[in-house]
């Protein structure tokens, strides 16, 4: 099983694990997370944002979200 994690905005993960191993900042705990799963991060920013989106932004989330979740059902399946 293939395991995806979400995140809400966008952040550099393998930067922070980096500063971390140094000592220079705590750990982030979705880095921990997909390390050990073995788990795909998807940040928002990447998909374009269709006028769709910001409509579905006014009810909750940020057009950003939007353009992730549907870009991620349509790459992902129940697998």
């Amino acid at each position: 099983m293939n395991y995806h994690l979400a995140l809400g905005r966008p952040t550099d993960l393998e930067s922070i694990a980096s500063d971390a191993t140094a000592g220079k900042c705590p750990r982030h705990v979705m880095w921990a997370l997909s390390q050990r799963l073995g788990a795909t991060v998807h940040q928002p920013g990447a998909e374009p944002v269709l006028p769709s989106d910001r409509i579905r932004s006014k009810i909750a989330g940020r057009p950003e979200h939007w353009a992730l979740a549907r870009a991620l059902s349509e790459q992902l399946t129940s697998e």
